[in-house]
């Protein structure tokens, strides 16, 4: 069984990275071309919206990465029935989403049915873009769900001081794309050199969240499974 490359998330996640940088270049460039109110608001705004493309990168990242460790997950042989809590859960969420739609006795008469012939559904069946999204919009509690459920420990460590950015960046993100502030106002909160150590943070603390998977799936089937004995019978 190959090992699971996340190649394609870090470089997705690098032309954010770039287009960061780039915005914030250019703003910064206005300064010694124009004069007064105008260059001001121009560093201002890039430095607003370098935030917006920050956190898209993330929310990007975010779901690539859960996306491509179920993909390397259906590749493996087992039943839904051995896989540790976190996975199994995700394997039977369509389960309970379809328990939505049903009447009060649908859902009695058929739940029971429906996860159990789940359990003993092969891995392959899993849907991998299964997102356990816990409806806080991509705040640090999403981060926190997601590496419960796939058994990623210490998160918060791994990323380090991005750990205590990402909300911040999260904010101010969303004052400009709920219309509470313009770009500009959102980076008069901040110097461009500020912004420009805030975007190296980010680019190295997402990276090593990606090195902390790949180092976990390294690990092999167990990772997923619960015994090697139940994988295998």
């Amino acid at each position: 069984m190959s090992s699971l490359s996340l190649v394609l998330v870090r470089a997705k996640f690098a032309e954010n990275i770039s287009s960061a940088v780039k915005i914030l270049d250019l703003g910064e460039d206005s300064l010694t071309q124009a004069n007064g109110s105008e260059e001001n608001s121009l560093s201002r705004e890039s430095r607003g919206l370098c935030m917006v493309l920050l956190f898209a990168g993330y929310e990007q990242l975010l779901k690539a990465t859960c996306r491509e460790v179920l993909e390397h997950l259906k590749m493996q042989s087992g039943r839904v029935a051995d896989l540790h809590t976190g996975y199994r859960t995700l394997a039977l969420a369509r389960a309970w989403q379809s328990m939505e739609a049903t009447t009060k006795t649908e859902y009695w008469n058929v739940m029971s049915d429906r996860f159990v012939s789940g359990l003993y559904d092969d891995v392959s069946t899993i849907n991998a873009n299964e997102f356990p999204n816990d409806g806080s919009f991509m705040d640090r509690s999403q981060v926190t769900l997601v590496c419960n459920l796939f058994g990623f420990d210490d998160i918060h460590k791994v990323l380090g001081r991005t750990w205590d950015d990402l909300s911040q960046v999260r904010r101010r993100r969303n004052k400009v794309a709920h219309g509470e502030a313009t770009a500009a106002e959102v980076g008069r909160d901040f110097t461009y050199a500020e912004a420009v150590d805030l975007v190296g943070r980010w680019d190295t603390g997402w990276n090593a969240f990606l090195d902390c998977v790949e180092r976990t799936i390294a690990s092999g089937p167990d990772h997923f499974f619960r015994s090697s004995h139940a994988r295998n019978s």
